[in-house]
């Protein structure tokens, strides 16, 4: 590693090629993301490689970035799954362009910490998997808190195991209440007309004024009175709008569903040389 950085960084003179320019701007960025990766308590030495795509305006698919991150404790330390989300985050804000899912973390062991190059599918199984083993550690330290003052150690052995749902489901619904309807939009129409309707053929004869006549206008046959001729009309449209409620349930995912405990205990009594059991 040294002497790649030796060579990069050495000076050349004149007629330094653009290329080599961006190397060496790219291996300083990955000295100052590697410093700051150390700064962490539990990280002795980290080592960053990025690898960027040359800007091309002309390509239809533009290439992504990706990084590398190798990691070494300290001793007695280890590197837990919360400081292996913040490498990823700093690597992935430090470049631009980077996406958290390019950048691959592993320890110095061999061990993969973050994947940048698996499908999500196989990302998500495997933090499914390393999430269900802490749940299952957690509870075998609550054992031992509680059966070691008591049986002392070595006297028993202890098994958990976790089965959990990461199934992610939403759910939406609409009802109704027939019971509280509330008048949404009301038209009513009423039309009222009083008086003789004219009728006839249209023309100049019957737009002149009827000749004198003793007849009286509401006569007719017997000596009844015609009724005075009118029209009503009365219309009503009411609309009704039902109390709706809408809600949306989204459930919580990485939920335990089966929990197995088993503890088995040394109860055979022995007795030592000095008479105790």
């Amino acid at each position: 590693e040294q002497a790649g950085s030796d060579i990069i960084m050495q000076d050349m003179g004149f007629g330094v090629s653009q290329r080599v320019e961006l190397e060496r701007l790219k291996h300083a960025r990955e000295m100052q993301v590697a410093a700051t990766i150390e700064d962490m308590a539990s990280i002795k030495k980290a080592r960053v490689l990025l690898a960027l795509p040359k800007e091309n305006v002309f390509a239809r698919r533009e290439k992504k970035a990706s990084a590398t991150v190798v990691l070494t404790a300290t001793r007695g330390s280890a590197i837990t799954g919360e400081e292996v989300d913040a490498v990823v985050d700093i690597v992935a804000s430090a470049v631009q362009g980077m996406e958290p899912e390019r950048v691959t973390v592993t320890d110095s062991n061999g061990r993969l910490l973050n994947s940048g190059s698996q499908n999500s599918v196989s990302a998500r199984a495997r933090k499914e998997y390393e999430i269900e083993r802490q749940r299952e550690s957690e509870y075998q330290e609550k054992i031992d808190a509680i059966l070691i003052p008591v049986l002392g150690i070595g006297n028993y052995t202890a098994q958990v195991d976790v089965s959990m749902d990461f199934t992610a489901v939403e759910q939406t619904q609409r009802r109704y209440n027939p019971d509280l309807p509330a008048v949404r939009s009301e038209m009513v129409v009423e039309e009222n007309s009083v008086g003789s309707v004219a009728a006839g053929i249209p023309g100049a004869i019957s737009n002149q004024p009827p000749l004198d006549s003793n007849i009286p206008e509401n006569a007719i046959g017997n000596g009844q009175v015609a009724p005075v001729p009118g029209r009503t009309s009365k219309e009503s449209t009411r609309n009704y709008e039902l109390d709706t409620t809408i809600s949306h349930t989204k459930q919580q995912t990485g939920v335990i569903r089966r929990l197995s405990v088993s503890v088995a205990v040394d109860y055979q009594q022995t007795t030592a040389e000095d008479g105790t059991v």
